[in-house]
Parts: structure tokens; sequence; C-alpha cells
């Protein structure tokens, strides 16, 4: 007989069966090496527009966006795309961090004159080789690009160890015809303004999120290339829920999570949606559903002697806690602001650390300076800050961080009126009990806080 585990597989290509699909088409993992079947998956937008503007002889393209927007996958279906008669292309990772490692990844290779190989090969120490200049990767390219032109993509291109590395980029752009370059970042910030003027404004395109519209697209361009062209099994209700929020960051790599959720709980007979239950019949095998039902009665015995035994733990504790309050409260007053000092020290060195990316945020010149101060502290510190660490660590007069902090919470309809392209609330705030007594402890709305990335 299956066990749970087992069954679960059983059921999942069950499903598959029933619904006519190959095989689940909401993998994350595009299979990039595979050219055919990257592209049975990939639907594009930006990177159709940049092979357009490659066509017709762009210099260079830019596509920047946060996290798990899909510039990584852009690339890869742009390169795809280009006639290999006519374009030849070079792949970065992250980019080179100096002119020797660009001449490595290009295949450039200084020979050896006729002493360093005779002291080589009579195992005398050679001398070691001056570096690569600008005008010899240069010459390099020309060769390259004399039938053909190179592309050069460069992702990750944010993570530059050396800046200067940018403009040696725009040197060899400027200097060979025939190259281009398809460069991704988090946002515009680490470049130049004479490499951007050499990009043009054009051709730099912005991926902040997918709205419901898109998303919609790419869940029926996934489906229709396993088999099928519709969004069946997902009632249209659940797709409304999971597209309809607009804080959310709304991307594939969001949305695919949510609907392989959805899928395993309807091929294990478990899905509350209307409509859903259709085609959750003769989905298990038999025997899977017995275990699973089994193992569900042991599991609710199980949890049931557990919350017992929990709920007893939790009385006592709470009565040792009264108890010691009243005696211990100025050691804990005591204790609380040597804690809130350190934490408030510590978020103000961790705040010189790294570069907030706030352009993936159009509404962020929106904000008042210390609603900015308050709200890039919270990102910087997840778990949370009280009141007073947040005063400790920006400095703000209380009357200042209290309306800062009432205005990011959403609770202030005028702020609201002023502002309407923020996407209130940007904080939330909940009671927790900090050095024996109960205190609100703010927080970055986690839909917020995808928006912005910390580098």
């Amino acid at each position: 007989m299956a066990t749970e585990a087992t069954g679960v597989f059983d059921a999942k290509q069950k499903l598959l069966s029933t619904l006519g699909w190959s095989e689940n088409p909401f993998i994350k993992d595009l299979r990039a090496e595979n050219r055919d079947e990257f592209l049975k998956y990939y639907c594009a937008f930006e990177a159709a527009s940049i092979v357009e503007r490659l066509a017709f002889d762009a210099k260079a393209c830019m596509l920047v966006g946060p996290k798990g927007v899909g510039k990584t996958s852009a690339i890869y279906f742009v390169k795809y795309s280009l006639p290999e008669s006519e374009f030849s292309t070079i792949m970065f990772k992250e980019p080179p961090a100096s002119l020797d490692d660009l001449a490595k990844e290009v295949g450039l290779r200084r020979r050896e004159g006729i002493i360093d190989a005779l002291v080589s090969a009579l195992g005398g120490s050679k001398k070691k080789q001056r570096g690569f200049t600008r005008a010899e990767i240069a010459d390099h390219f020309k060769k390259l690009s004399r039938d053909r032109k190179t592309i050069l993509f460069l992702d990750e291109a944010h993570l530059a160890k050396a800046p200067e590395m940018y403009m040696e980029f725009k040197y060899l752009l400027d200097e060979v015809p025939n190259l281009r370059a398809v460069i991704c970042a988090l946002g515009k910030e680490s470049f130049p303004d004479s490499f951007l003027q050499l990009v043009g404004e054009g051709n730099v395109f912005q991926r902040n999120s997918f709205t419901a519209a898109e998303m919609r697209k790419i869940i029926e361009h996934r489906v229709a290339a396993v088999g099928e062209r519709n969004t069946a099994p997902f009632p249209e209700a659940f797709l409304k829920e999971l597209l309809k929020d607009e804080r959310v960051l709304l991307s594939p790599r969001y949305v695919f999570d949510e609907l392989n959720g959805f899928l395993a709980a309807l091929a294990l007979g478990k899905s509350k949606w209307k409509g859903a239950a259709e085609y959750a019949n003769d989905l298990l095998i038999q025997s899977a559903i017995e275990d699973a039902i089994a193992n569900n009665r042991l599991k609710g015995k199980i949890s049931e002697n557990g919350k017992e035994a929990k709920n007893g733990k939790e009385k006592e504790r709470s009565g040792i806690e009264v108890a010691g309050e009243q005696g211990s409260e100025f050691l804990e007053m005591g204790r609380e602001a040597e804690a809130r000092d350190k934490k408030a020290s510590a978020a103000l060195a961790g705040a010189a650390l790294a570069q907030l990316t706030t352009s993936n945020a159009e509404w962020w010149v929106s904000l008042s300076p210390s609603q900015k101060q308050i709200l890039e502290l919270l990102i910087r510190n997840p778990n949370g800050l009280t009141l007073s660490e947040i005063r400790s660590a920006t400095g703000l007069a209380e009357n200042t961080a209290f309306n800062s902090l009432y205005q990011l919470r959403g609770d202030d309809d005028a702020e609201k009126r002023r502002k309407p392209g923020i996407p209130w609330p940007l904080i939330g705030v909940e009671g927790k009990p900090v050095g024996g007594r109960k205190k609100n402890v703010y927080r970055v709305d986690d839909k917020i806080k995808n928006l912005f990335t910390l580098h």
C-alpha cells in the first residue's frame, strides 16, 4: 500500500493526466541551457523589445528591476532569438573585476616569447606578465566582430566590484563598431551618466512588477505549452484574488508558488475554492486516500495532546512572570534601555554597509524626509523596532517619529488624500512583550519590503 509521501506523487501524476498536461507548466527553473525547452515556456515582454532594438542596430540595451521579475530569463530569450548568422554572443554571469578578467573570459591569451618558453621548459621562474590594455582587448573584439556583430550579455551588472569597469565597457562599445551590449541590473544608480547616455533613454526598460493582465497572459502561455489553451483548473475567483492586490510584487516567481500550492491542494482533494471540486474526483489512488486519512487522524490525536501540554506550560510560565514582574521592573527597565541603545547603534552601523535600491518604488520620492528615514531603518531591521529604538537610531523628536509612524501605517486619511500614489499602509504594528512589558513593535509590510533591495 502506498505511503502518504508516495501518494502525493501519485496524486500529482493523476491530476496532470486528468488535465491533459504533459508536465507541470509552472516550473520556476526555465532550463536556460536548453534553447527549445526555454523558448517553449518563456513569455516575452521587454525581452521582445530588446530583440527589436538590436535588430535595428541599437548599441546597447538595459533592463532594470527588483529580484524575481525575470531579468536573467529575459537576456536568455534575447540570446536565443538572435540569428547565429548575424550575431555571436558572450554571457557574463556578473561583471568582470578587471581588464585581465575580461580578457580571460573572452578567450584572450598572451603568447609566450621564445625565451619565456625556454625558461619555463627548464623549470625556471617566469617573470610576471603585464596586464592587458583596453586597446588590446578592443583589437581582440574587432577581430571577433569582422563577420558578425558580437553581443555582450552582462547580468547582475550592479554587482561590479570595480566601478571603473563600466567606463571600460563604454570605451569598448565606442571603439568597436560591431560590438553591442545587453545589461541587467537592479537599478541605474550605479552607472555613470556617460554610460547611460551611450545606452540611450529609449533603450532602458524598467520592470517593477507585472499587471494582472500580463500575469494572465503568462499563465495561459504556460498552460498552452503543455497541451491546453485556457486557465483551467483555476476558478476565476481564485485568479482574481491572487492577482488583485497591487501592493504585492507580482512576478512569475511569486505567482507560480501560489498556483502550485493550489494544484497541490486540488490533487489531494483539499481545495477550498468553489468550482475546483469537480477536478478533484478520482485524482487520488484509493489506497493513498486511506493512508492520508489514517495518518491525519493520528496527527490529530498527537496535536490535541500537544496543545494540552503547551497550554499547561504557558499557564505555568505566565504565573511565574506575573509573580516576578513587580520585583524586577526597574532591573528590566535598565536592561531595556541598554538593549535599545545597542540595537540602535547596530541599526545605524548597518545603514552604512549597504545601498538601498529605491528605483523600483516610484512613490518613494513622495515620502517626507522623516518617513523615508523611518521606512529605510525598518527595511534594514526586519525583526522590527519600538518607537524608542527608532528615535534613538534616527534622532527624531518624539512627536515627529510618532506622526510619521502613524502616517506610514495608513491611519492618516489626510496624508492618504495628499499622496494617493503611495500604496498605504507601508508598515504594520503589533504588541509584543519587551523587557517584561507589552510594547508596540513596528515592521515593514512584506509586500512593500520586496520592492527594495540592499546591495
